[in-house]
């Protein structure tokens, strides 16, 4: 072989092209691993409630994280069943869920990985189906969902043990005695008042205005009603008409002013 071919052969080894598909092999093997660390981490629930809880927490989160380069993906997911360990039923029940990632705040920037922080709500006030003592709920029961994404973590840096964290704020018993802060629920409380009398006015109305008249009623008064109550009459509506909204919206105002007779019963005592 002449030394000139020798030499071109040589070349051709060290040539960029053939360097850079070397490379990108090396780091098929080698970079992925690094790159893109990806750990579901199951994190038990801790009851942080004051005092003696009327309910019984259990359950866990579960946060799905992938760390890429100084990137971070995470998403968080929840089952959270309560039971009442109580003698009395209850009306009403709020609480919290705070969720902490493993990766803590650093200077002028929020902790990346962190959960929302949930309000839990179970509102039976315009329901005839108190909690009742030894009957379990299920609060909230969601996979993780959609990653957020952002920067900058450093994949070297120590980490701490993630948290979910849960606080019964404010529970309401049939009877209308309390537990925990009711200041915390006065924005529920407040929303009681205001359903109550939008269901008196659309009590009021007569079956003999037809369908069509309480339907538009019923639209007007949904804003008030909230939600749960307004779909409730809009099922007994197209289920069974004008006389079955009736009678569904006047059943919950009966069961409502039920519960606030007995709560103002306790209020004056």
């Amino acid at each position: 072989m002449t030394k000139s071919l020798v030499d071109k052969q040589r070349r051709e080894r060290l040539s960029p092209a053939r360097l850079a598909v070397l490379l990108v092999s090396l780091c098929g093997v080698l970079c992925v691993p690094l790159a893109a660390q990806d750990d579901a981490i199951n994190v038990p629930l801790t009851d942080a409630t004051v005092g003696t809880s009327p309910f019984e927490v259990h359950g866990s989160a579960l946060i799905h994280e992938v760390v890429l380069g100084n990137q971070l993906e995470w998403s968080w997911g929840e089952n959270v069943v309560v039971k009442n360990v109580s003698d009395k039923p209850v009306l009403l029940l709020m609480a919290t869920l705070a969720e902490a990632g493993r990766h803590p705040a650093r200077e002028r920037h929020a902790a990346l990985g962190d959960g929302p922080r949930y309000t839990l709500t179970q509102d039976r006030f315009f329901s005839d189906s108190a909690i009742q003592p030894a009957e379990s709920v299920v609060l909230r029961d969601m996979k993780p969902g959609t990653p957020a994404r952002d920067c900058c973590v450093n994949p070297m840096d120590e980490t701490r043990e993630p948290r979910a964290e849960f606080k019964i704020l404010f529970v309401q018993f049939t009877d209308g005695s309390v537990f925990g802060d009711p200041a915390a629920a006065a924005q529920v409380l407040g929303t009681h008042k205001m359903i109550l009398e939008a269901l008196r006015q659309l009590g009021q109305s007569q079956p003999e205005g037809g369908e069509e008249s309480f339907a538009a009623k019923l639209e007007e008064k949904c804003i008030s009603l909230g939600s749960s109550v307004c779909s409730r009459i809009s099922a007994a509506l197209e289920g069974g008409g004008t006389l079955a909204a009736l009678a569904e919206a006047r059943r919950s105002l009966a069961v409502a002013e039920e519960h606030e007779a007995a709560i103002r019963k306790k209020t004056i005592n």
